[in-house]
């Protein structure tokens, strides 16, 4: 007993004097900060990709952005995709579903093997997943339902309203930022 209590004396005087070496090596850093000029904290950069974009398609293959209803289908399928170069690998995704007035997602089948996600559709998703090489990358699969008939409706992929971003990390050191273009999908287009 006595033992464990000199191990746990010696282990609390440890602590103490690291604590105060922290501390008094804190100061002495912020002294001669103030006289040298402050270096800028290093950046991910991001820039607009236009290889890279978010898609509202009414077909898995990513090839219909546009939608006529019957006259009493009052749901349907829309598919969240991104392409991207087949030469590199994504691991990540941010963006913001914008739905019209009068439709309402029923339910969303999304990449199986994601790890996270986090956020909402219409205020910003931020989703992980294992890395997937391109040229495309079927994020969800969304059953929306309407409750009124729908004229020139359009369905879009916008940055997250917080981070204002829309677009991917790949799957490299560091995972850089590649913000992406959108196209939109448009249920009953008028003439």
């Amino acid at each position: 007993m006595d033992k464990r209590r000199s191990l746990t004396h010696v282990a609390m005087l440890v602590l103490c004097a690291l604590f105060l070496y922290s501390c008094s090596g804190g100061e002495k850093e912020e002294a001669t900060e103030s006289a040298q000029p402050q270096e800028e904290p290093e950046q991910i950069i991001s820039y607009l990709n236009q290889d890279v974009s978010f898609g509202v398609f009414f077909d898995e293959k990513g090839t219909r952005r546009t939608l006529d209803l019957d006259r009493d289908q009052k749901e349907f399928d829309v598919y969240i995709i991104i392409n991207f170069p087949e030469d590199i690998e994504i691991a990540a995704a941010e963006w913001r579903l914008e739905l019209p007035e009068g439709i309402s997602v029923i339910n969303d089948k999304y990449i199986l093997n994601r790890t996270i996600s986090m956020g909402l559709m219409d205020y910003g998703l931020s989703e992980r997943f294992p890395c997937v090489s391109g040229p495309s990358c079927l994020l969800h699969t969304l059953t929306l339902r309407t409750d009124r008939e729908l004229k020139n409706a359009e369905i879009a992929v916008l940055p997250s309203t917080e981070g204002e971003f829309l677009g991917v990390a790949e799957c490299t050191e560091g995972y850089p930022q590649i913000r992406a273009t959108s196209f939109r999908g448009v249920v009953n287009p008028g003439e």
